[in-house]
């Protein structure tokens, strides 16, 4: 596409320049357009090179986003796991207190058998 264009147009002015070494004259016309053609080529791959520089640049600010994102994500999850420690430990707090009589209550099917038998 445009670089094989280029790299003709580079190869052509290469193979030109020992015949243009050559011509006395310079103010030759003939020369002239080849080299704004090379000009063309050269500015068409410095853009080239602004255009991958400036991709690359994006793409490591994405990247530097990425890893805050994950960053704070990994930060919720740790805050989740911590409510939920506080959580579990609320309640494990108030069944301690709320049923401090029934420790000696096995299971609930134990239970419900020693009410039955109360009330037979």
């Amino acid at each position: 596409m445009a670089l094989e264009r280029c790299d003709k147009n580079w190869q052509t002015f290469h193979d030109m320049v020992p015949a243009t070494l050559d011509i006395e004259d310079p103010t030759n016309e003939a020369a002239r357009p080849q080299e704004l053609q090379t000009l063309e080529c050269l500015n068409t791959r410095a853009q080239l090179v602004r255009e991958q520089q400036h991709l690359a640049t994006r793409v490591k600010d994405v990247g530097t986003k990425m890893h805050f994102l994950e960053s704070s994500l990994n930060e919720v999850e740790r805050m989740m796991d911590v409510s939920q420690a506080i959580r579990s430990s609320l309640f494990d707090s108030f069944h301690a207190s709320e049923f401090k009589g029934y420790s000696h209550v096995q299971s609930p099917k134990e239970a419900i058998k020693a009410l039955m038998a109360l009330f037979s």
